[in-house]
């Protein structure tokens, strides 16, 4: 039994009491280019008002950024199931989705079970300086964030300070009004040509007159991948066939989606991961999860690359059951050593030390399980019984 005691307290789980927290349902969308107050005018007023009423919700409150990110977060009963208040906020958008603006909807709204706060941070930075920021954050969503996202127990995985490569354009306002072309036109012009078509097939049925020995499918060059195609992008043609392209309008450069948010390590640009803890998803394990997946991605890391994991609050949790498990151990030296003071005899006090043990042995192998109950007391308490009434009996045998 003792044996037993001492495995199931290497496997003792760190929760063992029901959820007080309420389950919490996250909805979120981007809105490119747009402040907060527009956000909140056009995007969070349309979703809270269709989400607001929710069955079993507490309260709601959301999160309209300045780099166009737009979070609500909704807070159910405790108690209340995360999945099916998942499809019931996800069925309240819905409702919203209709109103809202078109480069909300190209970037779709995500509807996610989700714990608040971040649990751990994975920085992937450069240590010698030779890859820049941009570089790191294209990187880091490509080849980290989905493969951390695959760790038993998480929930997301957010960039924070994302910063992905995307073509800008910078117009000039004085050469724009003096053709008569507005940003508008531009937007709809790269719309209208930086898209793939399907082009379909040479040679395929019907056929007009014989069968064709040939059958070829034509492709299309697809969306644009350079600079210079998109500085001949053709925005406007007037009636003498003279063309303007955005190359006679203002500059082209390949850049970051967004500069508002920057991640930095040791004074150099950095990608910052943050991970959130799915509901009922043991800490532990994830934290294993992450450092065993991050050392398996680090020997694909290109030259010059390495990550630290400069926040987790597991590290807690872990010297906690550190100083329990010293507690044991000084609780058990101090009980063999009271019990050898009564009973003046090692022999003895091994063997009335091993009722002590049985006790909290039974409370340990019934932790392993996630409930503390009666039992474990009452054995406890009548092994301290045995304990103390062979002392009491041996002291009287030696008189």
């Amino acid at each position: 039994m003792t044996i037993i005691g001492l495995i199931a307290l290497l496997k003792a789980p760190v929760e063992q009491y029901p959820n007080v927290a309420p389950p919490e349902i996250e909805v979120s969308t981007e809105f490119t280019g747009a402040n907060a107050e527009v956000l909140r005018d056009t995007v969070a007023t349309e979703i809270e008002k269709e989400v607001n009423g929710v069955e079993g919700m507490i309260y709601m409150r959301s999160k309209s950024a300045s780099d166009g990110n737009y979070i609500l977060t909704v807070a159910f009963e405790v108690g209340f199931d995360a999945d099916k208040a998942q499809i019931l906020v996800q069925n309240r958008v819905n409702r919203a989705i209709a109103k809202l603006p078109e480069e909300v909807k190209r970037s779709g709204v995500k509807v996610e079970k989700t714990a608040s706060n971040i649990m751990m941070a994975v920085m992937v930075h450069s240590p010698d300086q030779s890859k820049e920021g941009l570089f790191l954050n294209n990187y880091a969503n490509m080849n980290i964030k989905d493969e951390l996202a695959r760790v038993n127990g998480v929930s997301k995985v957010r960039n924070i300070g994302d910063m992905e490569y995307a073509m800008r354009i910078w117009l000039d306002p004085l050469k724009m009004a003096s053709l008569g072309i507005v940003p508008e036109d531009v937007a709809s012009s790269i719309g209208e040509q930086n898209v793939i078509r399907p082009a379909g097939s040479v040679g395929a049925a019907p056929y007009a007159t014989q069968t064709s020995p040939f059958q070829m499918v034509v492709r299309t060059e697809g969306r644009l991948r350079h600079k210079q195609q998109f500085e001949d992008i053709v925005v406007k043609a007037d009636t003498s066939g003279k063309l303007v392209r955005i190359s006679d309008l203002g500059r082209v450069e390949l850049g970051s989606q967004q500069y508002i948010v920057k991640a930095m390590y040791d004074q150099s640009d950095a990608a910052l991961l943050a991970i959130y803890q799915a509901p009922g998803a043991n800490a532990l394990e994830i934290s294993e999860g992450i450092y065993a997946k991050m050392e398996e991605l680090k020997s694909r890391f290109p030259q010059g690359i390495d990550y630290q994991i400069p926040y987790n609050q597991t590290e807690f949790v872990k010297v906690s059951i550190a100083e329990v498990m010293e507690t044991l151990v000084i609780a058990i030296i101090l009980v063999t050593a009271v019990t050898y003071i009564f009973l003046q005899d090692w022999r003895t006090t091994i063997i009335r030390d091993r009722y002590s043990c049985i006790g909290h042995c039974y409370l340990c192998c019934d932790t392993s399980d996630g409930h503390v109950n009666e039992h474990a007391n009452t054995i406890g308490f009548s092994s301290f019984h045995w304990c103390c009434c062979g002392c009491g009996d041996h002291r009287r045998g030696k008189r």
